[in-house]
């Protein structure tokens, strides 16, 4: 990856790491650094400067700590490879319940 696309990278998990968000820098999906600590503490400015952002391709984000505006970060990935049709709809109706619920409760 260019050196140009490595600094794009770094400055758009800068944008997540701003809000709240503990970011991890990633190579073809793995964590190129232990990140289990940032699970129970927030990563400071200096920890996130210091991660092998020339390493990554990419950039993840440590869900289950709570944000600068109080709500959560979270991530729903559904996999439909192979599924029998009825199970595509169902999966479209629970995301259709997702995106439409805008209050802060669970669906």
């Amino acid at each position: 990856m260019p050196q140009d696309l490595k600094e794009d990278l770094k400055g758009e998990a800068g944008k997540y790491w701003l809000l709240g968000c503990n970011v991890v820098p990633v190579k073809q999906k793995k964590p190129v650094t232990e990140w289990g600590r940032w699970q129970t503490q927030r990563q400071t400015a200096e920890e996130f400067d210091a991660l092998p952002w020339t390493e990554a391709d990419g950039f993840g984000i440590v869900c289950g700590t709570r944000l600068e505006n109080g709500l959560y970060f979270c991530a729903v990935d559904l996999d439909v490879k192979n599924l029998p049709q009825g199970n595509h709809r169902k999966r479209q109706g629970s995301l259709k319940a997702l995106s439409n619920n805008t209050d802060g409760r669970d669906a």
